[in-house]
């Protein structure tokens, strides 16, 4: 799977899951003193209405956990999208350019739009940042 590909599977997950924000609904109750604790998380609808969206049974102290889900409705989207712009930044030039390659100085076809400065420091694509995101989403994917 692509790193553009993986971006548009979280991006469906995310637009099809139960609309936010989301919150930590009840808190933790344990059940026991070093066993699972029990955890919710809430939907709040723009009318103020509560959907609860998950129950969960966690080991010992979930709040952390429930935190951390529950801020998952928000913040999983916000980083697909940045990661998108910072994309769609940098993306092939369809003009070339003179820089510095592996090779040395020379003729670079199709430098990095958001990393060329169209005079001799010209990066090829794909540029470190293009190169960095995509290793990690392959990674991820």
């Amino acid at each position: 799977m692509t790193a553009a590909e993986w971006l548009d599977a979280i991006e469906v997950r995310a637009t099809t899951a139960t609309p936010g924000p989301w919150r930590d609904g009840m808190g933790t109750h344990g059940l026991g003193a070093d066993g699972p604790s029990f955890v919710t998380v809430d939907a709040i609808a723009a009318n103020g209405a509560v959907n609860r969206v998950a129950e969960l049974m966690l080991d010992k102290d979930g709040a952390a956990d429930a935190e951390f889900i529950a801020n998952a409705r928000a913040d999983i989207p916000a980083l697909a999208a940045a990661l998108r712009a910072v994309l769609a930044l940098h993306v092939p030039a369809e003009e070339s350019s003179q820089g510095y390659t592996e090779h040395g100085y020379g003729y670079v076809a199709h430098p990095c739009t958001g990393e060329v400065a169209w005079d001799e420091y010209a990066i090829p694509w794909p540029c470190p940042t293009v190169a960095a995101i995509t290793a990690a989403l392959d990674g991820a994917s």
